[in-house]
């Protein structure tokens, strides 16, 4: 069948999906890391989900080695590999988010000792829903939505401060390591049993 190049095609096209997805509605849900508990506990990480500025839907690539047997060279896949997911934060002027990511990266290395911490204790899952351009609160179900498996904050990057920046808001950007990531519609299929505080094992 031909295409049409029209623009009511594709228009046609979008609304019978809904329409152009947009990157504005969505929530980033933190786990409570089974070790130890943090700053403010449930009602810190309740609020970073209010307060999460930006997030990123991760990356997933196939690394591939080449296979040579006769003729041209094949890339020929072998696992799969993650990257890390980013997020960025606004403020309080308890700068208490802050004191958050701080004190989790301190479980993990200790500043004092230089002891690492075990892995199971300072590791959660993170879940990030995208909703559609007509929801109206977390309680619809979303259109997308993945879960970061193991992950922990490897870098708390710097904040700017500037005499001159009195009316912007401060972030606070965060990097996390994971160990994979799952899309809702396959995570059941792969999930592993719960630990009960968000971490599956």
């Amino acid at each position: 069948m031909a295409a049409t190049f029209s623009p009511d095609t594709l228009r046609s096209l979008l609304n019978s999906h809904g329409g152009l997805a947009y990157n504005d509605k969505y929530m980033v849900t933190l786990n409570k890391p089974p070790g130890f508990e943090l700053p403010e506990g449930m009602a810190m990480r309740k609020r970073l989900t209010m307060l999460c500025d930006t997030a990123t839907l991760p990356t997933k690539s196939l690394a591939t080695f080449e296979k040579t047997i006769y003729g041209p060279v094949k890339a020929m896949p072998y696992r799969m590999t993650f990257t890390e997911a980013s997020m960025s934060f606004i403020l309080t002027d308890s700068m208490n988010e802050k004191k958050y990511f701080d004190e989790w990266q301190n479980k993990i290395v200790d500043q004092k000792t230089g002891n690492i911490g075990f892995f199971d204790d300072y590791v959660c899952d993170i879940t990030i829903q995208k909703f559609g351009r007509t929801a109206n609160n977390s309680d619809e179900n979303p259109t997308y939505s993945v879960t970061l498996f193991d992950a922990w904050p490897s870098i708390v990057s710097e904040i700017q401060l500037s005499h001159s920046g009195g009316t912007e808001a401060m972030k606070l950007p965060v990097t996390f390591q994971f160990k994979k990531w799952e899309s809702t519609d396959i995570a059941t299929a792969y999930a592993g049993p719960s630990t009960g505080s968000g971490v599956r094992e």
